[in-house]
This record gives structure tokens, sequence and C-alpha cells, in this order.
């Protein structure tokens, strides 16, 4: 979300206010697609859908890469609709990492230092991501506006392939939610 609207404004050419706008489909997909994405770890389980919310951001990542070579108003819907996808599969990976966390305490009276630790690393991502990335961007491949999302997608990759050597956090289901499932 940091760099939404410059992005917005640099790449897609977009009007301040109306880049600034491109906020609400995030924050918007979160909030509507949170509550039921939810449901859906008990089902499945939570490591596999925060793979799959990786893959969708992956994904998205990459198409909005090529999307971008058409330029008009194409790339702007979908931009926008990567948007959408990519935060319900941002919401797959958020609703699902703190319980693993919990889970992952070794007792009720450290799940609130791992919650803590949980939100440090949370809010040193949310500081440093978007400087690192810029950097790499920068770096990497300058004066090509589509490399932030493709080096984005990279970021996602590494999560996605970390989030294989996870073993444990996983809730044990009662008998109740085993006849449910």
């Amino acid at each position: 979300m940091a760099l939404l609207t410059i992005f917005g404004t640099d790449v897609l050419n977009l009007d301040e206010n109306f880049a600034g706008f491109l906020g609400f489909f995030v924050a918007g997909s979160v909030i509507i697609s949170a509550y039921p994405l939810s449901s859906l770890a008990p089902k499945i389980g939570r490591r596999t859908c925060i793979k799959i919310g990786l893959n969708l951001l992956i994904v998205g990542l990459v198409f909005g890469t090529f999307i971008l070579f058409i330029g008009g108003l194409i790339a702007l819907i979908g931009i926008i609709i990567i948007l959408i996808l990519g935060e319900i599969g941002w919401a797959l990976v958020n609703v699902n990492s703190i319980v693993i966390v919990w889970e992952l305490a070794p007792s009720k009276e450290k799940i609130g230092a791992y919650t803590g630790v949980y939100y440090l690393f949370g809010f040193m991502a949310a500081i440093f991501g978007p400087f690192i990335l810029g950097t790499i961007t920068d770096l990497v491949s300058p004066n090509i506006p589509w490399s932030l999302l493709l080096n984005a997608a990279i970021f996602f990759a590494i999560a996605l392939t970390l989030m294989f050597g996870g073993k444990r956090g996983e809730a044990e289901l009662t008998d109740e939610m085993k006849l449910e499932t």
C-alpha cells in the first residue's frame, strides 16, 4: 500500500486523487473477504490457505507485470482486478498466520510474547519493505516501472518456498468439527 499511489501516478499515469483511491480496492477487498475466508482454514488447513494466498499474490503480480504493456483503460481495469484478487490472497495469509503463531506458542502464558514478536516483524516489514523493494528495483532495473511488480512477486515466491518448511501450527479439530467438514 505504501507505494500504491506513486505506482498509480508514475506507472499508470493516473491523477493523484484517483491514484489515492486505488487503496480503496485494497482495503475494501480485505474487509469483505477476511471473515468468509477465515472459515476455509478448518476445512483445508491454515498452511494450505496461506500457500493459496501467496500463489494468488504471485500470479496477480506476474500478470500485472504483463498487463502494464497493454496500457490505457484495459491496464487500469486489470490492475484493479489484480489488486482485489491480490488482497484476497493477502487476507488468506493474514487471517491464518497469526493463528499459526498462537498455535506455535509453547503455553498460553507465551501467546502474548509470540503475538508481540509477530507484530514486531510485521511492522518492521511495513517500514523497511518498501525501501528494500524500491532499492532493489532501482538497482536491478532502473527506469522500468513494471519491474516493481515482478520484484514483489519474487519476494512472495520466497515466502511461499519458506511455507513448505513449516510443519506445525495447525489446530487439532475436535470430533464435532470433523463431523461438520
